[in-house]
């Protein structure tokens, strides 16, 4: 099952990195990522079960000691930089950790809610994934003016 993940989220950062790429504004790029995130679990939502719903043991420690990477690691890597880039901060700073994270919970409940309520006559997907990414990036940047006066 692992593997099975593994080439799945393989599959969401091709998606994303196309959605992205090209694309300069910082913010424009995290919507579009976050747009790609929720497509590609709408439109796979069995491949998205395996990813998101399927228990995985820990990940294995090599003989280097190197603890193996879990499926969608880079997918969250990749996020959390998008982030960081678009509140000016920096990948391993706490605000664009916690932002990214409440961003993915966001998504992910948009996705989980349309696949399993999908005759519920939800909003356009665009419009929600913008509104919902907008007020956490802007509440995100509002923390940290306010921190910084």
């Amino acid at each position: 099952m692992r593997a099975v993940s593994a080439r799945h989220f393989g599959d969401l950062v091709r998606l994303q990195d196309e959605a992205v790429a090209g694309l300069a504004d910082p913010r424009a790029r995290v919507h579009a990522s976050a747009l790609a995130y929720c497509d590609f679990g709408l439109a796979h939502p069995g491949h998205y079960y395996v990813m998101f719903s399927v228990p995985l043991r820990l990940a294995a420690t090599g003989p280097d000691g190197v603890r193996e990477r879990p499926p969608g690691q880079t997918a969250l890597d990749r996020l959390v930089e998008l982030v960081a880039a678009c509140l000016g901060g920096d990948p391993g700073d706490s605000t664009s950790m916690a932002t990214t994270l409440l961003i993915w919970q966001r998504l992910h409940g948009l996705v989980s809610l349309r696949i399993s309520k999908s005759a519920f006559p939800w909003p356009p997907l665009a419009d929600t994934v913008t509104d919902a990414v907008d007020r956490l990036l802007d509440g995100a940047h509002a923390e940290r003016q306010t921190e910084a006066a």
